[in-house]
């Protein structure tokens, strides 16, 4: 008959304590047909208790899901899901939720990062910014090694806007011949029929300052080339004109894509 034997450390002060679940039905605890590593430890890391032996696996069992946690003994790896962990981590098919609504507005919700160095100090990885409200929020890529906002290189914002020095900050394409209509466009409230040739785009989400860059083209029956005129942070003048002749005119496909802050 097998026995079950609890020892107490003849300098320990602590308590093991089994308590019984409050049901009806049975809970079983099955451990390996050989010896086993089982410890506990207190809030402060400090290790209470330890037998130890071979390397077993450890196992948590959930509703329907056999493998809920799963530790493996021969070298450590985590699955969640999974009985057969092929990395540190490693997670079934499915989603990762990080923060649960209590963020503030305007604040940082949680970062998943990579470090570079043994202390943590560095942070290369993704963020999220929660924006005024909980249905918005700012996705924010570090590929830098320093503590600042100094490493974000790119900024997906609630609204679809990539923010970085190489992404495009706005672009527009218009037809300008009879009834100046958009066709299509990214951070581009309205173009103003300046008249023949002329043309004002209004970006929709100011530019940090004027000092930004823009470029243009024109498109028709003619060979033309587009111009840019009067430059602030929110609008651009643009004038096309006719390659042979420099004559101003109106074009059926023009653009202009924008770069800076």
């Amino acid at each position: 008959m097998a026995k079950v034997k609890i020892q107490g450390h003849a300098s320990g002060t602590g308590i093991l304590t089994v308590t019984a679940p409050n049901t009806s039905t049975d809970r079983t605890i099955t451990l390996p047909d050989e010896t086993a590593t089982l410890s506990t430890f207190d809030p402060d890391g400090a290790q209470v208790f330890n037998e130890s032996g071979a390397d077993v696996d450890f196992r948590v069992e959930g509703s329907g899901e056999a493998n809920a946690l799963f530790v493996q003994g021969s070298d450590g790896n985590v699955g969640i899901g999974v009985s057969s962990p092929q990395e540190l981590l490693h997670i079934k098919d499915g989603s990762i939720a990080v923060g649960n609504g209590t963020a503030s507005n305007n604040t940082q919700v949680g970062r998943i990062g990579f470090s570079t160095d043994s202390s943590n100090s560095r942070f290369i990885g993704m963020e999220c910014y929660r924006g005024g409200d909980a249905a918005n929020g700012d996705l924010r890529f570090h590929t830098y090694g320093g503590d600042s906002d100094a490493g974000e290189r790119l900024r997906i914002t609630n609204d679809g806007r990539g923010l970085s020095q190489f992404t495009a900050k706005a672009w527009v394409v218009w037809n300008h011949t009879s009834t100046l209509a958009i066709t299509d466009s990214h951070n581009v409230s309205s173009v103003d029929d300046l008249g023949v040739g002329l043309g004002r785009v209004n970006i929709d989400v100011n530019m940090a300052n004027a000092l930004y860059a823009a470029v243009g083209t024109v498109t028709g029956s003619s060979r033309g080339s587009l111009g840019m005129g009067s430059q602030a942070v929110g609008s651009i003048e643009t004038y096309a004109r006719e390659a042979h002749t420099g004559d101003y005119t109106d074009y059926g496909s023009t653009s202009v894509v924008f770069f800076g802050d």
